[in-house]
């Protein structure tokens, strides 16, 4: 994983997520808890985190 992603990518990917409805409910609870300035675990960030790049290295 080389490419870096700061808090508002991780937002607008989360954002988008629970908008389409796409979201685990690991995102979700990630989602909710950062808008609302909570702490996040390390594990679910690393979550998010693999699941963004997933989604980035996608082709279609």
């Amino acid at each position: 994983m080389t490419t870096k992603f700061n808090k508002e990518d991780v937002l607008f990917y989360l954002e988008e997520m629970v908008q389409m409805e796409m979201a685990t409910s690991i995102e979700e609870d990630v989602y909710y808890s950062l808008k609302q300035d909570k702490k996040i675990t390390r594990e679910q960030l690393r979550s998010v985190l693999q699941r963004m790049h997933k989604w980035q290295n996608t082709k279609f």
